[in-house]
């Protein structure tokens, strides 16, 4: 695994119309996560097929914005491996549009690596657990994507990105169940929808299981209340 160093980002000019690469675009958007940029810029030879205007080929990217918390890109940074096992995941080799990923909701898509991921719609397109917060950036050579957390082939990693430097509570993707540790005192614990409806309120004196199999496909938002400490996470359920 490379390590993570900070460095100047080679100077590339961003283009309004669509004139450079999703490489350099991404290295030069403000939007994206720095440290996103900063592990993209230490494998630039690897992605040189992004970089390249004169192909006939097009892609879609999706990279991480700004409201990912540097401590879980950091995670993507010190996984076993190379950074390079794990970015083809965010590469889709046809361009898709905004309105291409609304159509292909609840449909697989193959990634670059060969495994697939997941588009849904709910209030906007989703990729597996992500949402799309700004769509359609334009480059030479396709169309690139800025979405709200990590994205993850099945089976390469334990799904358990945490938020709010929570570790108490765990999503498992691929289970559909939530496991809340480290339980000693009363704990409440809130399950609402995208629209803010409360799907389940329960309090909790010992670690707890919660299937959501059940539960409708959607976007849910799970608060844990432990003191005056609160632990958070976003979950899709395909």
């Amino acid at each position: 695994m490379k390590k993570l160093v900070f460095l100047l980002l080679p100077f590339i000019g961003f283009s309004q119309e669509c004139e450079n690469s999703i490489l350099d675009n991404v290295l030069q958007n403000s939007d994206v996560n720095q440290y996103f940029q900063i592990a993209l810029s230490l494998n630039i030879q690897e992605l040189e097929f992004l970089n390249n205007c004169d192909t006939t080929l097009s892609y879609t990217m999706f990279v991480p914005g700004n409201d990912v918390p540097n401590e879980s890109v950091n995670t993507l940074l010190t996984l076993d491996g190379e950074f390079m096992d794990y970015i083809p995941y965010y590469i889709y080799e046809e361009s898709l549009s905004y309105s291409d990923l609304v159509n292909l909701n609840g449909s697989d898509i193959i990634m670059n690596d060969g495994n697939s991921a997941n588009i849904n719609y709910y209030d906007g397109p989703f990729i597996n657990q992500s949402m799309l917060t700004i769509s359609d950036l334009c480059a030479c050579n396709g169309i690139i994507h800025v979405i709200d957390d990590l994205i993850w082939a099945p089976g390469v990693f334990n799904f358990d990105i945490k938020e709010n430097n929570n570790s108490k509570l765990h999503y498992d993707y691929f289970e559909k169940n939530v496991v809340i540790s480290d339980v000693n005192t009363t704990t409440v614990i809130k399950i609402t929808d995208l629209m803010g409806r409360v799907i389940l309120f329960d309090r909790i004196t010992t670690p707890t299981e919660i299937k959501l199999e059940n539960y409708q496909k959607g976007c849910y938002f799970i608060n844990i209340f432990i003191g005056d400490d609160i632990y958070s996470k976003k979950i899709i359920i395909n």
